[in-house]
């Protein structure tokens, strides 16, 4: 939010030297968008890459799934890690995710509910088995950020946005 209250961000306004990252006389070149008391990222996909790591957590969760469902059958239809990741994961929360990769497989589970038990099967329990899964990888699988992100959060911290955990 803007130092006046308002949401969008205050254009036109230029330093001195043509910085549009600040205004004049207010924070360094180095520095942040004034007009903002903080700023916020979304991790996945914005911050860092995650999308590889995210996909093989569901691979590993879901290729088991569909062999119990569809035998032999499941074998020409696997999870495809590109494929299936973007056409059903990405953007959407793991429990849409699972809903619409089982449903396109001819799948349908319970919804179940958050804290079910860890062997049901239940789209609720399948997705949290993936943040269990994701968020415990070997740490050679570990997520880096995007080249830049690491020189954006110095400069928002420079110009004085807090930057961190709380």
């Amino acid at each position: 939010m803007g130092a006046d209250g308002s949401s969008a961000p205050q254009a036109g306004r230029l330093a001195a030297d043509g910085d549009p990252l600040r205004e004049a006389g207010q924070r360094s070149a180095t520095g942040a968008l004034p007009p903002y008391d903080a700023v916020l990222f979304h991790l996945d996909g914005v911050v860092a890459g995650t999308a590889e790591l995210q996909a093989q957590a569901w691979q590993q969760l879901l290729d088991p799934v569909l062999e119990r469902h569809l035998g032999v059958a499941a074998a020409a239809t696997p999870f495809d890690p590109v494929a299936d990741y973007r056409r059903y994961f990405a953007g959407r929360t793991g429990r849409d995710g699972v809903t619409a990769f089982l449903a396109d497989r001819g799948i349908t589970l319970a919804a179940g509910r958050l804290g079910d038990q860890q062997d049901l099967e239940t789209v609720t329990s399948l997705a949290e088995r993936h943040s269990r899964l994701s968020s415990s990888a070997p740490s050679s699988n570990r997520v880096r950020a995007f080249p830049g992100t690491a020189a954006l959060l110095d400069r928002l911290a420079a110009g004085g946005v807090p930057v961190g955990p709380p």
